[in-house]
């Protein structure tokens, strides 16, 4: 069989990925293996887990203009003209148009610029195969996220190994602490952990709003011995109004062990008015290899603008 490319027409040199998921024929039921990947019937069925193989046809993506996060019949759209990047549609068969038969697919960092119908409308049709995780996305509990590979059948992309990560709509913290620096009477914390949302941060409790300044930290994340490294996440923010006002409310910064926090930049950001998802963008962590490094979020809010900001799921990778 042929080799297995990288993005940048590198072989892979782990035995593990040196062919391609073998190509299921019909009615064919995987295990979720490299080379017997589930179909994507089999995520609504069962065929659930992390780092898992799955295989099918990308048939369409999902609109969230209007602020509409939902999977219905209106939404989800047979096409290639998709006006957005960060998702698509995935089917057993390549010409299904009916929405109830898909399975969402989340799309980050080198995934969604190959796999995203809006740039490839090409791609609508074509077999693709995954390594990801089954989670819940559009409140589908068949849901595709955490795309580490993605095949055609001889090109992809090499998965970076994972230092750290967390699924915090799986109610893993991951050893994450909160620091108060302010705290209204009346308010007893700003952030938790839900299994819809993620990581969620707001002072708005029983119709008031209230001031506060606090920071969720993520435990040490060590990055000895590695050559580069990068952090990836997902988040949403509502109710600050506008953009620019959100901008000033929130932050990701890294800071060294024992050391300064250090706001992070060319980061994507939500908008600051809806709940529509957004992909931080691959965030460069190179400058601080061979250290030990903290991720932190800071939120803030006033008792006249209070907004919601919620993130799902960090995941750090790196090479050595």
């Amino acid at each position: 069989m042929a080799l297995l490319l990288m993005a940048l027409n590198f072989v892979a040199c782990n035995d593990d990925f040196s062919q391609p998921p073998v190509i299921l024929p019909d009615g064919g039921l995987g295990t979720g293996l490299w080379d017997d990947p589930y179909r994507v019937s089999q995520l609504a069925n069962g065929g659930k887990g992390n780092d898992i193989w799955v295989t099918g046809y990308i048939v369409g993506w999902i609109d969230t203009s209007g602020d509409n996060f939902a999977m219905n019949e209106t939404t989800c759209t047979f096409n290639a003209q998709a006006t957005l990047t960060s998702n698509i549609l995935m089917a057993v068969s390549p010409t299904e148009t009916n929405w109830e038969n898909c399975v969402p697919v989340a799309l980050t960092g080198d995934a969604r610029d190959a796999l995203n119908l809006q740039a490839n409308p090409q791609n609508l049709g074509k077999q693709v195969t995954l390594k990801c995780n089954n989670e819940r996305y559009f409140s589908n509990n068949a849901g595709i996220k955490s795309i580490t590979m993605y095949n055609w059948g001889d090109t992809g992309i090499k998965e970076k190994p994972t230092i750290y990560s967390s699924s915090f709509t799986s109610g893993d913290i991951s050893g994450f602490s909160y620091n108060d620096i302010e705290l209204a009477p009346g308010l007893n914390s700003v952030w938790k952990v839900d299994t819809r949302y993620g990581l969620v941060a707001s002072a708005y409790v029983g119709g008031s709003r209230y001031a506060s300044d606090s920071w969720a930290i993520s435990p040490l994340i060590d990055l000895s011995g590695y050559t580069s490294a990068e952090a990836n996440w997902r988040w949403a923010a509502n109710y600050f109004n506008d953009h620019a006002t959100m901008l000033s409310m929130i932050a990701a910064a890294i800071r060294v062990e024992g050391g300064e926090w250090i706001e992070l930049t060319d980061i994507n950001f939500p908008e600051g008015t809806s709940f529509s998802y957004v992909d931080s963008g691959v965030i460069d962590l190179t400058p601080y290899v061979g250290k030990k490094v903290q991720l932190g979020f800071n939120y803030t809010s006033t008792s006249t603008i209070a907004g919601t900001l919620e993130i799902d799921g960090i995941k750090v990778t790196g090479e050595k």
